[in-house]
This record gives structure tokens, C-alpha cells and sequence, in this order.
């Protein structure tokens, strides 16, 4: 019998949501391990070692260490088809692959401030700035409608 998976996480990370929402959603237990980022955890030589890349979140699976939320939950669906999480049709997968990339591409980095900088004025002003653009640009270049 093939050991638990163990996911090494932080229950704030937008990244480590996205995984721990494919695991429910394919009824997948695993054990829960919390790295706390902002006691910088993440670059301790206990952690490295799990992942050298010090970013959660990390999942130990059928034998390797999977980093990146959507290089993960590409995994499980691969590995474990049913339930699905992308539809069948081609061009459908696509659109949910885009859908994806905006929100870890375009979302994410307004969130991955270190503590030093949660702690200072200035980036609550730039995440909204940020995230104002990133609204207006997606307003003006919208998604492929499917036909």
C-alpha cells in the first residue's frame, strides 16, 4: 500500500489553496504539514532539503516531491483521472489552463510579499495599484468564448 501523501503547506498561500482544493475534490487524504512563511520557515535546512526551492507548497507523492500548485494539480489529474477536474473537450481544457495561468500569474504575485514587507505602508498601496491593472487588463483582453 502506497504511503499517505504529505503536503507541506501554509494555510495562507492562494498557491497551497489551489492544491489542497484538487485533493478534496479528488477525495485524496494526505497528511498535513505546516511551513509558516512568515517565521521563514520555508529557507530553514530542514525544509531545503524536502524542497530546495524553499516555496510551498511541496507535495510528497507516490514517490517524488512535487513543487508549483499547478504542476501539481496537472499531476493528480493525470495520475488520478476520476473525478476529473478539466473537462473532456479540448478547447474547455484550454480556457481552464488560461484561467489558471491569469490567476497564478496575474493574482499570486500581489500576495507573495515577504514578512518584511507586510510590515511597511507601501505594498498594500501597490497590491491595490497592482490588482487594478491587472482587473482593467483582463477587462479589455477577455477570455476565448468556446462555439
Amino acid at each position: 500500500m502506497a504511503s499517505k501523501p504529505v503536503l507541506y503547506s501554509y494555510f495562507f498561500s492562494s498557491c497551497a489553496w489551489r492544491v489542497r482544493i484538487a485533493l478534496a475534490l479528488k477525495g485524496i487524504d494526505y497528511e498535513y504539514r505546516a511551513v509558516n512563511i512568515l517565521k521563514d520557515e520555508q529557507h530553514s535546512d530542514k525544509f531545503r532539503a524536502i524542497n530546495p526551492s524553499c516555496q510551498v507548497p511541496c507535495l510528497e507523492i507516490d514517490g517524488v516531491k512535487l513543487a508549483q500548485s499547478l504542476a501539481i494539480i496537472e499531476y493528480l489529474e493525470e495520475t488520478r483521472p476520476k473525478p476529473a477536474l478539466l473537462p473532456v473537450d479540448p478547447k474547455e481544457r484550454a480556457v481552464v489552463r488560461q484561467i489558471s495561468e491569469v490567476i497564478a500569474s496575474g493574482i499570486q504575485p500581489n500576495q507573495g510579499e515577504s514578512a518584511e514587507e507586510v510590515a511597511r505602508p507601501w505594498p498594500k498601496l501597490y497590491m491595490v495599484l497592482r490588482l487594478r491593472q491587472n482587473l482593467r487588463f483582463h477587462a479589455c483582453s477577455p477570455l476565448p468564448k468556446l462555439t
